[in-house]
């Protein structure tokens, strides 16, 4: 790995890495949108259908009378047509929609996982579910990146060297069947601030171990597409356990510290 001391280059790097994480961040935003819109057209279709039921009896009653129709046949038909709707309505308000960037979770029925684990809900990806009313409820977990940047000083190689670093990483909860349901035990409920608190903690124990195991002239010997492969390893590992993955890894500046 090639030291820069150059002060103009590192600010260059440290400029980059900050422009590329607003415009994650500004993705991410606009991605945002569009779910949000499809979320709500469900609920929107629900009290339509409703206000058409309430319609109907109303209707049904001003026939009843300007028209001089027999009461218990338009009693009966403008009950069973209003209650119709209304059923419908209600049934379209219980219809969730996961974005293609977010799980639902329905909390509130038994599942069993492929490793014989019993678990008291169920996960949707990118589709629709019905949920029923009282028994269930439902929670999001968004799939979307969060970007982080890591300013490490103080580092202490093998050889006793210190020596300071920055890079930028984005992490994610796994959508894979196999480490999605460790992150709904770990992350349900939790805001995204609460994972990228985790992910950077394990991230900044990840790169601490990674600097211990080697001696200065190593690291400085190391391309640096070499060292960001073995951190974003053994980071990836830790991740994993709690049911996250690692969608990005840039090893920004590394220099040399004076003890």
């Amino acid at each position: 790995m090639a030291f820069r001391d150059d002060t103009e280059a590192a600010r260059a790097r440290a400029d980059a890495l900050e422009r590329e994480n607003r415009e994650l961040r500004q993705r991410l935003a606009e991605g945002r949108s569009e779910p949000a819109r499809v979320q709500r057209s469900p609920r929107r279709a629900a009290w339509l259908l409703i206000a058409a039921g309430i319609a109907v009896l109303v209707l049904g009653a001003l026939l009843a009378g300007v028209l001089r129709l027999p009461p218990n046949v338009v009693l009966v038909a403008t009950v069973v047509l209003a209650a119709m709707l209304t059923g419908l309505g209600l049934a379209t308000r219980q219809v969730h929609i996961a974005g293609p960037n977010e799980l639902l979770v329905i909390l509130g029925r038994r599942r069993v996982l492929p490793d014989g684990q019993v678990v008291g809900y169920r996960v949707v990806h990118g589709g629709s579910v019905l949920v029923l009313p009282v028994l269930e409820r439902v929670e999001r977990l968004s799939l979307e990146p969060i970007a982080l940047t890591l300013e490490l000083g103080h580092l202490r190689t093998s050889d006793l060297s210190l020596l300071g670093l920055q890079l930028g990483a984005a992490v994610k909860i796994s959508a894979g069947p196999s480490l999605r349901d460790l992150a709904i035990e770990r992350f349900l409920g939790q805001d995204r601030a609460e994972i990228g608190r985790v992910a950077r903690e394990l991230l900044e124990r990840a790169v601490s171990s990674f600097v211990a195991g080697h001696t200065l002239d190593e690291l400085r010997g190391a391309p640096d597409g070499v060292t960001e492969a073995t951190i974003a390893e053994r980071v990836g590992e830790e991740l994993g356990k709690l049911g996250l993955m690692l969608d990005r890894l840039r090893l920004e500046r590394v220099q040399a510290e004076r003890g």
